[in-house]
């Protein structure tokens, strides 16, 4: 990993299963990011309702609020869109319905750490 490749990138991070977020945290903060994790939807509309982010990265399957209806509501709330991703280790994802409510892209679990350090530096999916 290097610590420069990510430099400058806010990225709120959605997940509530502990291990997967403090993992997925610690390893963005090496590439260089400036994480904010947030462990319920409420937590993450709360947040994102205080402060600009580049990318949400969130799960879908949260215990409180659905992803999608997360991603909706931050997306209506920003000044900048942020570009936004799901992570998710639900067997049948609406992939369309997604797109509608605002994701760019969709990992499932578990996903290529290439592919999202990608989009995390081109807004592109790596192949």
């Amino acid at each position: 990993m290097t610590a420069t490749r990510l430099t400058g990138v806010r990225i709120l991070l959605v997940e509530d299963y502990a291990p997967i977020r403090e993992h997925l945290a610690e390893w963005l903060r090496l590439e260089g990011a400036s994480v904010v994790p947030a462990s319920t939807g409420k937590q993450a509309l709360a947040v994102a309702g205080a402060q600009e982010f580049d990318v949400v990265l969130s799960d879908l399957d949260l215990p409180d609020v659905p992803g999608d209806v997360v991603v909706r509501t931050i997306l209506s709330m920003a000044t900048r869109r942020p570009r936004v991703a799901i992570i998710t280790g639900a067997a049948k994802v609406n992939i369309a319905g997604l797109h509608e409510a605002g994701v760019d892209a969709v990992l499932p679990k578990p996903f290529d750490w290439s592919r999202l350090i990608e989009y995390l530096r081109t807004g592109r999916m790596a192949a």
